[in-house]
This record gives structure tokens, sequence and C-alpha cells, in this order.
């Protein structure tokens, strides 16, 4: 199938002091085999007071994800 034809997936993450897992999630979606520009990642983050968003953001910022 063409990636033009396949849908938009949305993933949503919910977060609050994840620091000590979140790296392994986004590994964990990096790694599976839906194209990346297909889909769309929102992270809401609860206000964490450890490096659950700098971790995130810098994960994120040369991948192909629509952020």
């Amino acid at each position: 199938m063409k990636v033009e034809c396949l849908p938009l997936i949305t993933v949503g993450v919910i977060t609050l002091n994840r620091e000590w897992i979140i790296g392994y999630m986004l590994d964990s979606l990096f790694s599976q085999s839906y194209p990346m520009e297909k889909i769309h990642l929102v992270v809401v983050d609860g206000e964490s007071t450890d490096r659950t968003v700098d971790l995130t953001r810098n994960k994120l910022k040369n991948s192909n994800f629509s952020v």
C-alpha cells in the first residue's frame, strides 16, 4: 500500500515526572513499522518537575513525526 493512502494515526501520551521511561516509550514508537510521517504525536505533560519535557523535546527534535 502506498504511504499516501495510509491513514494518519494520532498517538496521545500523558506524562508527569516520567523521565525514567519517556525515552524508552519514544524509542519504541520510533522502531515500529508504520511510516512516521503518518503519525501525529501529542504529548501532554502535567507540569513535570524532572527532565521529562526536555528529554521528550530532544528526542523529537530530529524525528519525522508530526508533532
